[in-house]
Order: C-alpha cells, then structure tokens, then sequence
C-alpha cells in the first residue's frame, strides 16, 4: 500500500481538493463498459432472430395451419413453437449479456469506511472521525485493458452462441422438413393404394365371371389374395400416416390428433444451381458449424491474449480523511508474482487455441465433403424422379392405352388391362419417393450450409 498523507490545517481547502476529486471518481465510474467493436451488431442480430421468442409463449400467436398447407406454412409455426430453437436463442442473448458482465469496469466493487477514536483531550468528535473510501480487497481492481479483453473474449464466446443457433435453426429445418417430405409422399402413395385396391377388385369380379363361365379358380383365388394384401397395405399406411402426423403435429404445438392435410397439387421440385462447381463456389465459408468453429478460435485467441496480459500489475486507489485534520491519498498494488501459474496459463490457453485451430480444420473438411456427397446425391435423385417421370411413367401410360384397344377389338382380357394399370400405379409410388428424396436431398443440403436455397439463388443471380 502505497500512502500520501497530509497534515497541514492552513493547506486544508487545497488538501481536501485531490481527495474530493478521487471520491468523486470512485463513486461516479461504476456502470462504465468497456464495450468490444462488434458488440452493437451482434446484438442487432440477435434481437431480428429472436423477436417471436420475446413473448411468452402462453401469449405468443402461432400461425395458423391451412387446410392444405405448403413446406412454407409448416416450417414458419415449427420456428415459432420449437422449444429447442427457442432455448438456443437465449443462451445467444444470455452470452451476450456476459459481455456488460465482463466489460464493467470498475470491475471491483467500491468500501466505504468508518472510524472513530475514543481519545481523550480537546479534539472535537469530527477530527476523531476518519472516513475511508476504497475498492473491494477481496478483487483486484483490474488494469482496464485486462477488462476490455475480458468483453472481447465474451463477445467471442456470444457470436459463437449466435451460430450454434443458426446450426439448430436448420437442425429444426431439416427434421420438420424430412418428415414433411415423407408425410407427403406417405398421402400421395395412400391414394395411389386406394386406387390399386379398386383395381384389385375389379380384379377379383372377373376371376369370379370367368370361374362361374367354367373358367379355372386359380385366378379368382390369385386375384382375391392380392385383394386382401393389398387391404392390409393400406390399413398399415393409414397406421404410419396417423403416427407421423401426430409427431408433425407434436413439432408444431398442436394436438396430436388435429387434421392435418397434404397440398391437392404436387409442388414441384425447388430448383438449384445446375453446375456443381458454382454451387461449391457460393457455399463458401457458409458452413454454420464451421462458422461456430471459427467463432470458438477467435475466442480461444482473446483469452490466449487475455492470459498474458496476468503480467500487468492491477492498482486499486484508496482515500480517506480524518475531520479537518487529515488527508490521504493511496494506492494497492498487486503485482503478478505467482508466474509458475501465470505461464501455465498461458501455455494452457495456447494449447486450447491449437485443439481448436484443429477441430476447425477438421470440421470445414469434413463439411466440404459431406456437401459434395450431398450433391452427387442431389443429382442422382433428380435424375432418377426425371427418369421415372418423362419417360417410364410415359411408356407404361401408353402401354394401358394400347392394351384398353386391344380389348375392345378382343385381343387381349381385362386382366391385361388391370395389370398395366397396377404397374402404372405403381410406377407413380417410385415417383412420389423419389421426388421425395430430391426434396429432402435439397433439404440437407440447405442445413449443410446454413442458408437457404432461395437465398443461394440470389447470391447466384443477384439482380434477378
């Protein structure tokens, strides 16, 4: 403790001056920040992505669901309801908030003293009294410079919280819309059953006038078999489309029992970039977990920083005055002695900074590869669905046409018939899987890179 006193009465009004002064400041500073470049639009981020997560969620208004809702409609009320989203969100504003927490200096807070002697002789109770004003012994008032590494390092660690967001944002993305994409087609091949069945039927009335005509059984025995398969196909269908609309409603905050429909016309397929090459090249560096690595390694490098700056000494000042007879002005100062642990520290941040160096390196490979395994996926799917619909669907379409001729001239029976239409029914089942494969192979890779399809296309045609 290093102390300055005073103790001349005809000096009194100019010995009063510097401790008044440092009273002042001591009293005054508490609430300043030491606020980090960046902080202002972190937060400017974080208030646009979780506007819907202010309100309670007992007062929030969900959207509403349409009769035939889009992937649009369901994807808008699963954000809104989606407790994980939610809770991702404010662990992004509670890190924020440890910035304030962090960067507020003085970062100590302040004692306030009070003595007085019980000596005899003639001095006035006042000149007995001795008044002290100081920051805390228990913390070091630390170097402001130590404080304003602290905020960046919290900022760091919050931007970090910011892109895990975004990593569960397309998390929620990608189930709702994987099971979306299956509930659709699950619709679309229940209406194809539908149709099969009435087909089985028709199957079965004739197997029935051909065995009464003198005809053989076995066909009607065939043709009821294939009858009561296809029954309970159905019944399994009908089963796993309940069970998968309770789970999307279950997403969504709705009863698990609420109608939930299927659009009556097929949307078609969401359209991307046709060249490869264009589609790695506007994929750069939009990785959401590689971006939350990064956002780890330029937190690792500010609390590496913030390590070595354990050489600064802190100095915390101290005031006091004793009536009109008194006054001082001190300061404590603490300095770094115990360097066996401040170069551990140091050497410890520097180890977490190269762990985490890696696992960036790792991830941005790892996610570079997942999403060129993406595309080739993309495009197979896509060629398949195109395959299957311009010129296999087509094919057999003409197929049933050739034969509904044939029968009207007597060439071939009404079995031959209902056979093409069962593989043209058919044929529409591949198709429903695999424009639902094309959709989801969309979807994953939308949640690979963080950003929407929509958004990639207008990085690709920026003017429209």
């Amino acid at each position: 403790m290093l102390t300055l006193r005073r103790v001349d009465r005809d000096a009194l009004n100019v010995c009063h001056r510097p401790v008044a002064v440092l009273l002042a400041a001591i009293l005054l500073v508490p609430g300043c920040v030491l606020t980090p470049k960046g902080t202002k639009e972190e937060r400017a981020r974080a208030d646009k992505a979780g506007e819907r997560y202010e309100t309670k969620f007992a007062e929030r208004k969900l959207p509403e669901i349409p009769d035939e809702p889009s992937w649009k409609d369901i994807l808008a009320r699963a954000f809104q309801a989606d407790g994980e989203l939610e809770a991702a969100y404010f662990r992004w504003k509670a890190a924020l908030e440890r910035i304030d927490a962090e960067g507020t200096w003085p970062n100590s807070d302040v004692n306030i003293g009070f003595e007085t002697m019980f000596s005899g002789g003639s001095m006035k109770a006042w000149d007995r009294t001795t008044f002290s004003i100081g920051f805390d012994a228990m913390e070091n008032l630390s170097f402001p410079t130590k404080t304003a590494q602290a905020a960046k390092v919290a900022l760091a660690e919050a931007r970090a919280a910011g892109e895990n967001f975004r990593a569960v944002k397309f998390e929620v993305q990608r189930r709702v819309l994987f099971a979306w994409a299956d509930y659709v087609q699950h619709a679309r091949e229940i209406e194809t059953k539908r149709d099969e069945i009435l087909l089985r039927r028709m199957m079965v009335e004739a197997g029935g006038i051909s065995a009464s005509a003198g005809g053989g059984q076995q066909m009607l025995v065939q043709a009821d078999v294939m009858l009561r398969m296809a029954e309970i196909e159905l019944d399994d269908l009908l089963a796993e489309h309940a069970a998968m609309r309770a789970m999307l409603n279950a997403w969504m905050q709705r009863d698990a029992r609420s109608n939930l429909g299927v659009p009556r016309t097929v949307e078609p397929p969401r359209r991307i970039p046709a060249d490869d090459a264009e589609m790695i090249l506007l994929a750069a560096e939009e990785f959401p977990e590689v971006a939350k690595f990064a956002m780890e390694v330029e937190g690792r490098r500010e609390i590496l920083e913030l390590a070595r700056m354990r050489w600064i000494p802190d100095i915390s000042p101290t005031a006091s005055f004793t009536g009109s007879v008194a006054q001082a002005l001190g300061a404590m100062i603490t300095l770094p002695t115990t360097v066996t642990e401040i170069r551990a520290r140091i050497r410890e941040a520097e180890a977490e900074l190269h762990a985490a160096e890696a696992l960036l390196r790792q991830r941005k490979a790892e996610r570079i590869g997942e999403y060129i395994g993406l595309l080739i996926a993309l495009r197979r799917a896509s060629d398949r669905a195109a395959t299957l619909r311009e010129i296999i669907e087509p094919a057999v379409q003409r197929l049933v046409e050739s034969r509904q001729r044939a029968y009207e001239v007597g060439s071939v029976e009404l079995k031959d018939i209902l056979e093409a239409k069962t593989l043209l029914l058919n044929i529409r089942v591949l198709i429903a899987r695999a424009e639902a494969i094309v959709e989801k192979s969309v979807v994953d890779i939308e949640c690979c890179l963080g950003i929407d399809i929509e958004t990639l296309l207008e990085k690709e045609h920026p003017n429209g």
